[in-house]
């Protein structure tokens, strides 16, 4: 999964262009490969890459450089591939100043944070939550392991970059008390597609709501203001 950041597309013409790439939690990527070409189908009816430059990202996160755009035939879109080992790879043809990519974690990755001490917990889950899990089903792992998970995913609620994914797995365990702390510290809704998806599975917890704010939050969300 990628996520493109950014209101105006850099700045790509013969005198150059800037990107910069980031992961989940903000941080720069250093050592993407930054892959800028467009797609030319040859006689054969094969389509192909024709590339107009790669570069690396720097140790800002930054991949600079320039192009003729002279040799992009008209109608043809100009296509960014991102790539680097253990990190969510993508492309697309909408360009922007800035996109973040996810470190990829596997199933062997959350068994070890199950073993690691409270205040490495937290961290490390904050790590796997912001990346892009490439295991067998998250919720149901972390459903068996709930003891494990449950205070890490707690403390998390709060964190703005991994708030929505704590929360979505937090609902899924269901323990009444987890529910409340939810509805008490819910993120501000967004009002944009798919940004506030994360309180489906908090009113599906909801079976028995027992305090006034947690009918409050149900009321909001049947009306949809959030």
């Amino acid at each position: 999964m990628v996520l493109v950041l950014g209101p105006t597309p850099p700045q790509l013409s013969g005198r150059g262009f800037s990107i910069r790439i980031v992961d989940g939690l903000g941080r720069a990527i250093p050592g993407v490969v930054v892959d800028v070409h467009w797609l030319r189908k040859d006689a054969d009816g094969e389509v192909r890459k024709a590339e107009l430059v790669k570069l690396t990202s720097n140790d800002k996160g930054v991949a600079k450089g320039s192009f003729d755009g002279k040799t992009i035939p008209a109608g043809e879109d100009v296509w960014v591939e991102l790539s680097k080992d253990g990190y969510s790879g993508y492309s697309t043809d909408n360009l922007r100043p800035e996109y973040v990519i996810q470190r990829e974690f596997h199933t062997e990755d959350l068994k070890r944070i199950t073993t690691l001490a409270d205040s490495d917990r937290v961290r490390e889950l904050r790590e796997l939550l912001a990346g892009e899990f490439e295991g067998a089903d998250l919720a149901k792992q972390v459903f068996l392991n709930e003891r494990q998970f449950r205070p890490a995913l707690r403390s998390l609620v709060e964190d703005r970059r991994v708030s929505k994914q704590a929360i979505g797995l937090l609902a899924f365990i269901g323990v009444p008390a987890d529910l409340r702390w939810i509805v008490q510290h819910a993120p501000s809704p967004k009002r944009k597609l798919f940004e506030d998806r994360w309180a489906y599975a908090v009113v599906s917890g909801l079976v028995e709501p027992g305090t006034e704010k947690e009918w409050s939050f149900l009321r909001k969300c049947s009306i949809e203001q959030i």
